[in-house]
């Protein structure tokens, strides 16, 4: 569903999210998903079926994007990341 925003990112040399992340807490427990996220960033963007996760990611700080909203206009998500050499050197 969002393999063409995906590929809009390389395009424009974003930093690439990590697919199916999990957010869990202190003990480890998952206790959210989010199709894409940018954990160094704290940028996730969920899916209808997971908006019921909305909520938690926001507590614990994070900006969410919701899906279709992204896909209709994806520059308020673009304008939240890195841009790929930004993202390899704090990686490093």
């Amino acid at each position: 569903e969002l393999r063409d925003l995906c590929l809009e990112l390389a395009e424009r040399c974003k930093a690439l999210p990590e697919a199916g992340y999990e957010l869990t807490n202190s003990e480890g427990e998952i206790i959210a998903t989010a199709e894409l996220a940018w954990p160094a960033n704290r940028v996730a963007v969920l899916l209808d079926r997971e908006a019921e996760w909305v909520s938690r990611f926001e507590t614990e700080g994070w900006r969410v994007f919701h899906s279709a909203a992204v896909l209709s206009a994806p520059d308020p998500l673009f304008e939240e990341l890195p841009d790929e050499d930004a993202a390899s050197a704090g990686a490093k």
